[in-house]
This record gives C-alpha cells, structure tokens and sequence, in this order.
C-alpha cells in the first residue's frame, strides 16, 4: 500500500486530522481493531514520535474487547509522563465508555496517578452509566 493509500485508510479511521503525523509514523498506526501488526513497531519509536501519536493510539482502548487493544495496552502502560495530557482530554470528553477503560486499564495502573486527582475527584462525584465514579473512587482510595 502506498503512503497516501495509507493516509487515507488511517484518515477513515481515526476521527482527528493525520496531518501533523509524518509519512514515517503511518506504519505505527493500526488500521483498523485486528491490526496488531504495528504495535510490535512501537518499542523503536523516540518520545517526540510517541508523543506526536499518542492521542491516536489511545483511540484503541475506546473499547478492550479489540484485539488491538490488548496488544497495545503494556507498551501505553510504559509511557508515563507522555500519557499525562493525552488521558486528561479523554477524562474530560464525555465519552463515558472511553473514559471507563483508560481508568480501568490505564490510570489505575500508572505510576504517576497523582498527575489525575483532580479529574479522579470530579468523577468519583458525578453519576454515569458506566459506572466511571466507581471506579475513579477505588483509584482514588488505592492513593491514600
């Protein structure tokens, strides 16, 4: 497939715009919730390359029943500080499903959860569907 064939598959895909994702970082990108092929590329990126697609790879913990999201998930969970502002807009988008599992599966593991208090304190107090104060409740106990 070529580059702009690419492009333009991942274009379909990922709901925000590619264009300041270089040519070279497309091969990091899954296609689609099967293509598990790229993460095994991901351990070679610098943190400038992760950090400038970052916000598109957290699009597959949207739902962990993906297959891409299994594989992804321990090599995000190794990202630390670069997750911190990425996870923030997620917690604060209102996608009640997504927030879920980046808590669930992210937050509650990291080691830099204090980086999350505040936004932890404001859904441990409000009600969801998901179930989301719950499980920022147990986060924030596991703190203290």
């Amino acid at each position: 497939m070529t580059t702009e064939a690419r492009r333009k598959r991942l274009r379909s895909v990922y709901d925000e715009d590619l264009g300041a994702v270089g040519d070279d970082l497309l091969l990091f990108l899954p296609s689609d919730k099967g293509d598990t092929e790229p993460v095994a590329r991901l351990e070679s990126l610098t943190n400038e390359q992760t950090r400038d697609i970052l916000p598109f790879l957290l699009t597959w913990i949207q739902d962990y029943n993906w297959p891409v999201a299994k594989a992804i998930l321990p090599w995000l969970l190794k990202q630390g500080e670069l997750l911190v502002e990425p996870i923030k807009r997620i917690l604060s988008s209102g996608d009640e499903i997504w927030t879920y599992w980046v808590l669930d599966l992210l937050v509650r593991d990291l080691p830099i959860k204090d980086a999350f208090v505040d936004d932890l304190v404001r859904l441990a107090a409000s009600e969801s569907e998901e179930d989301i104060h719950s499980v920022a409740q147990e986060i924030l106990d596991s703190m203290r």
